[in-house]
């Protein structure tokens, strides 16, 4: 059985050329870094759980939430009038 030499790494990481995901964070961050740190808080299971949805299902969700978000909009500005839909 043939022996393989192992790869060496490279002394100087800059001499790779970057990988799109890289390009990519390179220039949101850029833009706006905020954006770049909060992709690194994306909770997976939310995501995975969204997936399983049927695209009716995902809207449905989305519509709910957004109803929910005026809701809480109109109690911060409004409290009487919070519970209207």
């Amino acid at each position: 059985m043939p022996t393989v030499a192992p790869k060496l790494p490279l002394a100087d990481d800059s001499a790779r050329p970057p990988t799109a995901i890289a390009v990519i964070e390179a220039r949101l961050a850029a833009l706006d870094p905020d954006i770049v740190q909060a992709s690194y808080e994306i909770d997976l299971s939310l995501l995975r759980w969204s997936l399983s949805l049927t695209p009716l299902e995902r809207l449905r969700s989305c519509t709910r939430s957004a109803r929910a978000l005026a809701r809480l909009r109109r109690a911060d500005h409004d409290p009487a009038t919070a519970d209207r839909g």
